[in-house]
């Protein structure tokens, strides 16, 4: 039997051994062909972007062979370091179906509990992404508030959130802006340069400004922020302030 292993390492690793058959069916020299290119592109990638080539020449396999449990095994792993977690669960669910007693069963079990988690934990999080870019205004409910996004939003896949850059902002800059935002699933995390000056520089202008962000409830959606301002130039002081707020729906 063939296959990858996979390790955490700058990219993959690569292990394998071959057989020619399973059962008494006899694996088309077609099928073998392309599982070997798909072994062959994992070789040759540097990105996880690169596998994408990998996974067509396994599909192919598989499709040319849709007895033969490794292109299965391949694909599922493959698949889990790209994040198409429902195409990993499928295949390595393929794989089990296709060889429910190989020596590697109980691993590949171990492997498919692991990659519902995370795909949990992804859907989660893209719920979560959904309220905040919903309809809606965030209110303060504690604290003093000095600065946060009024406004969530996913443009090309990333989310940003919409921020004031200070009274006026700077000459020739926008006061309002969209700037991008992290977000780990727990967290959001952004930063920005606020003017506390309308026209021109001194002491306390500009600040850089640093917030977090933590989900603490879904139903209602509330962030508890935590916000750190510090001078920008000359760094002569810094001050932090906490404040939750709540977004309701003002359709």
């Amino acid at each position: 039997m063939k296959k990858i292993i996979v390790l955490q390492a700058t990219l993959f690793i690569l292990f394998s051994s071959v057989t020619l058959s399973w059962g008494q069916q006899i694996v088309s020299e077609e099928a073998k062909r392309y599982f070997d290119r798909g072994m062959a592109a994992v070789e040759m990638a540097k990105s996880p972007a690169d596998l994408e080539e990998a996974i067509r020449e396994f599909q192919k396999a598989a499709e040319l062979a849709p007895g033969w449990p490794d292109p299965y095994y391949n694909l599922g792993l493959i698949q889990e370091k790209t994040g198409r977690l429902g195409d990993a669960l499928r295949n390595l669910r393929k794989y089990l179906e296709l060889s429910p007693n190989s020596a590697d069963s109980g691993d590949v079990k171990q492997l498919i509990n692991k990659i519902e988690y995370k795909q949990e934990k992804a859907e989660e999080s893209q719920n979560i992404i959904k309220k905040l870019t919903a309809p809606g205004k965030w209110i303060k409910i504690s604290g003093e508030m000095r600065s946060s996004a009024v406004d969530f939003r996913l443009r090309d896949g990333k989310l940003e959130g919409y921020v004031n850059r200070g009274y006026r902002g700077y000459p020739g800059e926008e006061t309002w802006v969209w700037i991008p935002v992290s977000f780990d699933g727990e967290k959001l995390v952004y930063n920005f340069v606020y003017y506390h000056c309308a026209f021109t520089l001194h002491d306390g202008c500009p600040h850089r400004v640093f917030v977090k962000a933590e989900i603490v409830s879904t139903v209602p959606l509330r962030l508890k922020n935590k916000a750190v301002w510090s001078q920008q130039y000359g760094s002569r002081y810094m001050s932090e302030y906490e404040f939750l707020l709540e977004k309701v729906d003002n359709r």
